[in-house]
């Protein structure tokens, strides 16, 4: 049976009150027909989430799916640079976010793998970011374009135009029953966000 390989942090994984079998994860690999073969790892860092993508990438078969969730480039660039963006809204430029995207990208190529690139909860478009490589977005979904992460999907605000990402503005609250999507006191989807996350995604993926 063919594989879809998932990695990224606990948005992946699952909280310790979401079971394997509500994850968006296992809602795609069903209807796709594949095996849900899910890595994520609770509080992993990009930079981990490129190392266990490293040692499962020789498995790899040419008709599995990989699909690799990128977690907040805050846990890979200077806690520095996290402070004063969050103080100060100053412009951050990103460094390690995009090389290990591109690496990611480059072996994923000339493999000729089938794969999809998303991030969990921060969004760099629309925002104050600057990204100091070049990465080639073709796979990845909706690159380019603001809230295009997977915490918008679940708060109702994907892609639209604004600066209202919840993970981004704390002013933003819980409301228009929104709180549903999430586990409760946690900004993680909850059985229901998950379900959202994997029917908004299914359509890139098919």
């Amino acid at each position: 049976m063919n594989k879809l390989w998932t990695f990224g942090d606990s948005w992946v994984h699952g909280t310790k009150k979401i079971a394997r079998n509500e994850t968006f994860t296992y809602h795609i690999a069903n209807s796709l027909k594949l095996e849900n073969y899910n890595f994520g790892k609770n509080g992993a860092s990009n930079s981990s989430i490129k190392d266990i993508f490293d040692t499962a990438k020789y498995n790899f078969s040419k008709n599995d799916l990989i699909l690799i969730v990128w977690t907040t480039p805050h846990r890979d660039e200077s806690f520095e640079m996290y402070n004063k963006y969050f103080k100060f809204k100053s412009i951050i430029p990103l460094f390690k976010f995009p090389t290990l995207i591109q690496e990611v990208v480059d072996y994923l190529d000339k493999e000729k793998f089938n794969y999809k690139m998303t991030q969990c909860f921060n969004p760099i478009f629309g925002y104050d970011y600057k990204l100091m490589k070049k990465v080639d977005g073709f796979n990845f979904i909706e690159w380019g374009k603001p809230n295009n992460t997977l915490i918008d999907i679940i708060s109702y605000n994907w892609l639209k135009e604004n600066q209202d990402n919840i993970f981004m503005n704390d002013k933003i609250e819980f409301s228009m029953g929104i709180e549903d999507n999430f586990v409760q006191n946690c900004k993680h989807p909850s059985p229901k966000g998950h379900k959202l996350i994997a029917k908004t995604l299914l359509p890139y993926l098919e």
